[in-house]
């Protein structure tokens, strides 16, 4: 028998850019050798200073897949409320 115990739960956010915005400086943070989305710099940043914030999502990671030209971004799941409720 196969244990099937959930030990965490995290939200993903995948984003495709088109080839035009992919290298556009707009869409990045830093230099394109080690450069991040600033979506996720951003989400980091704002995660890092309000640290013991429950009303912010905290950012656990971000992925770049230069082939696809997309990223991840990964977050702490809430389950309290839909975020599509709040818009």
């Amino acid at each position: 028998m196969i244990a099937r115990n959930i030990i965490d739960r995290q939200i993903v956010k995948e984003t495709y850019l088109n080839a035009r915005d992919w290298n556009r400086p707009l869409f990045w943070w830093r230099d394109i050798e080690e450069r991040m989305p600033r979506e996720a710099y951003m989400q980091d940043t704002l995660s890092n200073y309000c640290r013991n914030s429950w009303s912010i999502v905290h950012f656990l990671g971000k992925q770049v897949y230069e082939q696809r030209q997309m990223y991840r971004i990964f977050m702490e799941y809430c389950p309290l409320v839909s975020a599509t409720e709040h818009l």
